[in-house]
C-alpha cells in the first residue's frame, strides 16, 4: 500500500508560508521581473476578479488595482517540498518526494502505529497542516492510484485494497501520461477511459502501442514502473 501527500498550488502555498499576510489578498506570481513576466499562479480572490494564469503580469495590474505581484523563488519552493518529506517521514522510513508537489509513503508495517489507514491519513494532513502545507491524502495500492486518489479526494481518499482497477476504470486514459503518438492513436480507437483501455485484449494492444504503451497499460492495472526511489537522509541542516 502507498501513501500520497499532494499540495495543489504548490507555488502559492508555498510562498504564503514566508508570507502569511498575504492570505486572502489579491496575489499572482511571476517567474521573472519585465514587462515580459507572465502569471504562473493565482490566489483564490484573484482567480475570482477574473485573472488566470497565463496572462501577462502587466494585464494583470491594469485589470485590478491593489494587485500583489510576487516572483517565485525557488529556494521557497524547495523548503516547502523539504517540509511536506519530513511530515511524510513522521509515519515511515520509505519516502519518495517526486516534483515539488508531491510525497510517497511506503505504508507497510504502519499498521502497528496507527488503527486504521482512515487514521494515518487524517494524522498526515494535520501534520502538513501544522507546517502550513494544505495536503490532500490518498493511499491505494500504487503509485498512480494513490497520487490520482490525492488529487480526486479534496481531502483525503482511501481507495479499497484490491480495488484499484475498478477506481480507475472511469478515469481519463490522459491520467496515465500517454506519449502524444500514443494518445492519437488511442484518440483514434476512442478510447477515452482507463477502463476501455484495459477492455482492449492486452497482448493486442501492447503490440500495437508498442514499449511506451505496455509501460502505460501495465499502470492502468495497478502495476507501478519502479518501486519507491527512498528518499536520502539529509546531514546537512540549513536555517
Amino acid at each position: 500500500r502507498v501513501a500520497c501527500l499532494w499540495v495543489p498550488r504548490m507555488i502559492l502555498t508555498s510562498h504564503l508560508r514566508v508570507e502569511p499576510d498575504l492570505v486572502g489578498v489579491p496575489l499572482v506570481m511571476v517567474e521573472r521581473d519585465g514587462s515580459r513576466s507572465v502569471v504562473t499562479a493565482t490566489s483564490e480572490l484573484a482567480e475570482r476578479v477574473g485573472l488566470v494564469v497565463g496572462m501577462k503580469a502587466s494585464q494583470a495590474r491594469a485589470a485590478y488595482d491593489g494587485l500583489v505581484v510576487r516572483k517565485v523563488r525557488r529556494e521557497v519552493i524547495a523548503a516547502a517540498a523539504a517540509a511536506l518529506a519530513d511530515v511524510a517521514l513522521t509515519v515511515g522510513s520509505r519516502v519518495e518526494l517526486q516534483g515539488d508537489d508531491r510525497v510517497f509513503i511506503d505504508c507497510r508495517g504502519t499498521a502497528a502505529l496507527w488503527p486504521s489507514e482512515s487514521a494515518l491519513a487524517t494524522a498526515l494532513s494535520a501534520r502538513a497542516r501544522r507546517c502550513g502545507l494544505d495536503a490532500w491524502v490518498g493511499i491505494a495500492d500504487s503509485k498512480l492510484g494513490a497520487v490520482i486518489a490525492a488529487r480526486e479526494g479534496g481531502g483525503v481518499c482511501i481507495v479499497p485494497v484490491g480495488g484499484l482497477r475498478r477506481f480507475l476504470a472511469p478515469r481519463a486514459v490522459s491520467l496515465l501520461d500517454p506519449d502524444p503518438a500514443i494518445a492519437l492513436t488511442l484518440d483514434t480507437w476512442g478510447i477515452r477511459s482507463i477502463g476501455d483501455l484495459l477492455a482492449l485484449p492486452a497482448g493486442a494492444a501492447m503490440h500495437r502501442l508498442g514499449p511506451l504503451g505496455a509501460e502505460m497499460i501495465r499502470r492502468a492495472r495497478g502495476e507501478d514502473d519502479a518501486p519507491i526511489a527512498v528518499r536520502p537522509m539529509s546531514h546537512t541542516f540549513e536555517e
